[in-house]
């Protein structure tokens, strides 16, 4: 028999779970708006991230659209709404690794004795 104390214990983690990637994921929706807007360059300038995390309103607002949009996927149900959100996300997610995985091998860089070496 499950005990209440435990069955607290495991409802207190699930919440501060919750809670640490809700923050996360409201940094990532920013930063995705940001991109999809054309204004990277301004995401990669020093000091940005320090200046959305620190304001007052920017962050919840973020926030609360990721939590938004999570709730609509999950409320939407197994097959039309996770199955369907992960078939859209997960070829992107492939596409990214062999993106990286190239621009990886590609790379050059000079070692300590000045030869310019490259990943593959």
């Amino acid at each position: 028999m499950v005990t209440f104390g435990f069955t607290l214990l495991v409802t207190d983690v699930a919440i501060m779970i919750m809670t640490y990637y809700s923050v996360i994921g409201g940094w990532i929706t920013e930063y995705l708006a940001v991109y999809l807007a054309g204004q990277g360059v301004y995401a990669a300038e020093e000091g940005y991230f320090t200046s959305f995390i620190t304001s007052e309103v920017y962050p919840i607002i973020f926030m609360l659209l990721f939590l938004a949009i999570t709730a609509f996927i999950v409320y939407s149900g197994v097959e039309k709404g996770i199955e369907r959100f992960a078939r859209i996300v997960m070829p992107g997610l492939l596409i990214m690794i062999v993106g990286i995985a190239v621009y990886s091998l590609t790379l050059h860089f000079k070692d300590g004795n000045g030869s310019i070496r490259t990943g593959i």
